[in-house]
This record gives C-alpha cells, sequence and structure tokens, in this order.
C-alpha cells in the first residue's frame, strides 16, 4: 500500500467528521464543507511531508535528500523549473481566458438576440479536456 493511500485512510475519517461538524453543528451551515475540504488539503500535504521526511525507503533509495537551501537558489535549477512550470502556467491562463464564463454571461445578456455568441462559447469549451494532456506530451518529446 502506497503512502498517499496510508495518509487518505488516516485522513477520510477527519475529513467527514468535520464536514458533518462545520455544516450541521455551527453557523457557517453549507459554507462549512468548503472549510473542512481545505483543512484536508493540508493535513494531506502535512501528512504526506511528513511521511516523505521520516520514510526509511526513501532514505535507503535517495529519493529523497532533503532541502538544500544551495540547490534551491543556483540559477542553474531555477532555469529547468522555469522551462518545465512555463508551460503549465500558458496553458491554465488561456483557459481562464477562454472559459471567462462570467464574460460571456454578460456580454449574451446584453446581447440576447445573438446566438453566435452562445455558440461560440460552447465551441471554445469544447477542446478544454484534451489542453492538459496536449501540452505534457509535447513537453515530453
Amino acid at each position: 500500500m502506497g503512502a498517499s493511500t496510508m495518509v487518505l485512510i488516516v485522513v477520510f475519517p477527519i475529513n467527514l467528521a468535520l464536514n458533518i461538524l462545520l455544516v450541521h453543528y455551527t453557523s457557517l451551515g453549507i459554507l462549512g464543507a468548503p472549510l473542512a475540504v481545505s483543512f484536508t488539503y493540508w493535513l494531506c500535504f502535512a501528512f504526506l511531508g511528513l511521511f516523505t521526511t521520516f520514510s526509511t525507503t526513501h532514505r535507503s533509495n535517495g529519493t529523497w535528500g532533503g532541502y538544500r537551501l544551495q540547490e534551491v537558489l543556483h540559477l542553474q535549477s531555477c532555469y529547468e523549473f522555469l522551462k518545465l512550470a512555463l508551460p503549465g502556467i500558458l496553458m491554465v491562463g488561456t483557459e481562464w481566458l477562454v472559459n471567462c464564463k462570467e464574460l460571456s454571461i454578460l456580454v449574451t445578456h446584453w446581447f440576447p438576440e445573438q446566438g453566435c455568441l452562445r455558440d461560440c462559447g460552447v465551441g471554445c469549451r469544447a477542446p478544454r479536456g484534451s489542453s492538459p494532456r496536449c501540452s505534457v506530451r509535447n513537453y515530453d518529446h
């Protein structure tokens, strides 16, 4: 069983209890659910970090050497990181730009007789599912 599976087994009951507690027994109501999920995400991050730090498997395989400040601030490693990060940043930014639903709703409200605006909005969202796959695949080759 992997580390992520073990962390999820531990965190799932906490998430369930937090959702019930924050939604039903506080004045937050339905707003307690996203708060519980946010707390659960941070808990997963913390548990996986602790697991990685104290795992003997990672130490014996040499997959986790710890944080080295000189490597983090080295220009060559920053360049490698940016080379990997920039295509993802551009992909997410363009998806946000294309899928700006609020803007398309406003425009269709201003011009209700223009069916083209509605159809164009649907057409722009069609390739959204394949864009992350294409950008990652194209970067590998």
